[in-house]
């Protein structure tokens, strides 16, 4: 009987071993390659410079970026092919 014991849970311990570092691995990857950061512009409208470099932002997201993160600041744009600043960007993730 004690050498049953050893012989079964040894595997099974092996197996769970093997699942747990497989989520782990799976989850850390997925968290890396969450979000690109990019430059985000302050969009003028009309102006002679419609699109002015300000700080970095996310492609992806729910916040809306901003000057400096603060929600009163202007929202920050990417620009599109044409060098308009219309392309949406967000708060990076900390």
């Amino acid at each position: 009987m004690k050498t049953k014991i050893p012989q079964f849970i040894l595997p099974m311990l092996v197996v769970v071993f093997a699942i747990a570092t497989a989520f782990n691995t799976n989850a850390s990857a997925s968290s890396k390659k969450a979000a690109v950061l990019v430059t985000g512009y302050i969009q003028h409208i009309g102006a002679e410079e419609p699109c002015e470099q300000s700080n970095d932002c996310a492609t992806s997201g729910v916040t809306f970026c901003r000057v400096g993160q603060v929600a009163t600041n202007p929202r920050l744009w990417d620009k599109n092919a044409n060098d308009q600043c219309v392309i949406p960007l967000y708060k990076p993730a900390q």
